[in-house]
């Protein structure tokens, strides 16, 4: 399969050299939330995968919240989950796009039992 949510996200090493995540395949990731996860806490977990594998390790709201309706996730209104992610200061601005904080990337990996 080839579509964009089977793809792995990738991070580079020091050396430049592409690596799996730790977390593994989105789906997966995206599975081990709780039943009960808000909004703003799948859009945490999309966003780390979509700004792992991006170049300038940043994500859109958009690039998110395709890869959630990519695994038949609908948010009611993501930019609203994005903006209380930042609020809650996990994430913050990169020019128009954003980046999990330290406490957002704890948080994820929290959520996700990692």
């Amino acid at each position: 399969m080839t579509s964009d949510t089977s793809i792995k996200a990738k991070r580079k090493d020091g050396k430049g050299h592409s690596s799996e995540d730790d977390q593994g395949e989105f789906p997966e990731a995206l599975h081990r939330l709780n039943t009960s996860a808000s909004a703003s806490d799948k859009i945490l977990v999309a966003g780390r995968f979509v700004q792992l594998s991006s170049s300038d390790k940043t994500f859109s709201t958009f690039e998110a919240n395709k890869l959630l309706t990519d695994q038949g996730v609908k948010l009611t209104n993501a930019s609203q989950a994005v903006s209380n992610a930042q609020a809650s200061k996990r994430v913050f601005k990169v020019g128009k796009r954003f980046r999990l904080s330290q406490t957002g990337e704890d948080y994820v990996k929290q959520l996700i039992g990692d």
